[in-house]
């Protein structure tokens, strides 16, 4: 390639006849300028948590319903094009599903 700056390997001191180029040397790798942002990746709104509550148990909560959903079970919101755990989020943002607490065992025989 007449004009192109040629380097030997460094990597075994010179033994072999490998020759490298700078990338100019390839147009078929350069970035095209025609390329245009994909309209795939929009941007959707978060949902955000109820205000004062655990991030853990919302994480959980929202994970539980979302295989309700995906079990079949009706939306509690409008679904419209969401993906399940958008949903699932939403529900639990908004209040409608919410997490039962356990209630302690009752001991028999007054143990």
């Amino acid at each position: 390639m007449a004009g192109s700056p040629e380097r030997r390997c460094q990597g075994c001191a010179g033994a072999c006849d490998a020759r490298y180029t700078d990338a100019s040397a390839f147009p078929s790798l350069q970035p095209s300028s025609g390329l245009q942002p994909s309209l795939k990746h929009e941007r959707v709104p978060v949902i955000k948590r109820p205000v004062g509550s655990n991030p853990f148990e919302f994480a959980v909560v929202s994970g539980l319903r979302a295989a309700q959903l995906m079990r079949g079970c009706i939306p509690r919101v409008e679904r419209g094009t969401d993906k399940v755990i958008t949903t699932a989020q939403a529900e639990v943002a908004a209040g409608l599903v919410a997490r039962v607490p356990l209630e302690p065992p009752v001991l028999l025989g007054g143990q």
